[in-house]
């Protein structure tokens, strides 16, 4: 598979790489592109809090009722939205 890789890479006029650990492996696997973009950090650190979201069972309906009058009387377990 690496040497498909290297077939397509060395194909580009310039290849974008994480990191010179990449460049260092790709170049070890036979990669001849003179210009080698290393871009350095692809992940962005951030300070949001992740969580799980909590399973609701509920159904959201994205129509018009006026044209759905049998969901006016929505009888079901699960509630319509």
């Amino acid at each position: 598979l690496m040497k498909d890789y290297m077939y397509m890479y060395n194909l580009s006029d310039v290849l974008i790489v994480p990191s010179e650990r990449m460049k260092t492996r790709l170049m070890e696997e036979g990669l001849t592109t003179k210009k080698i973009l290393v871009q350095g950090m692809w992940d962005h650190p951030h300070d949001l809090s992740l969580y799980t979201p909590a399973f609701k069972k509920e159904l959201f309906f994205a129509g018009s009722l006026e044209r759905f009058p049998d969901l006016q009387n929505w009888s079901q377990d699960t509630p319509l939205r």
